[in-house]
């Protein structure tokens, strides 16, 4: 066995290794850019009217977390939003699930009512 035999199978390993090295970080950089987004929650939403205000009704559909929700109520004036503090009922649980309500929101004849969950419109209504 030669000396310059010995050489070249070190280097050869070297230059394996050093290009696992590369490769393996960038498949995976890859494919983690391949992953999909986060799902828009699906949620079937009942409006009721009780007198001056509204509640809105949880009648099926994905849980949606108290903390990611908000109504907005907009009229051609302003915009109001609501957010956990006042919507979510006494002794209610960290989701808004089927059979939930929301505390009664005040409202006025002619303005729309949006339900929004993680910046997206899940609900819109219009108040008659």
């Amino acid at each position: 066995m030669r000396q310059d035999d010995a050489l070249s199978s070190v280097v050869s390993e070297m230059l394996l290794l050093a290009l696992v090295l590369i490769l393996i970080p960038s498949v995976t950089i890859t494919l983690m850019n391949q992953l999909p987004g986060d799902r828009v929650p699906t949620v079937n939403i009942k409006m009721a009217f009780d007198g001056d205000s509204v509640i809105l009704y949880h009648k099926g559909g994905d849980y949606l977390l108290w903390d990611d929700m908000k109504v907005i109520v907009q009229n051609s004036d302003a915009i109001m939003e609501y957010h956990k503090e006042d919507l979510k009922p006494e002794n209610a649980r960290s989701t808004f699930d089927l059979g939930n309500i929301t505390r009664p929101i005040r409202v006025s004849s002619g303005v729309t009512v949006q339900l929004v969950a993680k910046n997206t419109v899940v609900f819109s209504g219009l108040v008659p």
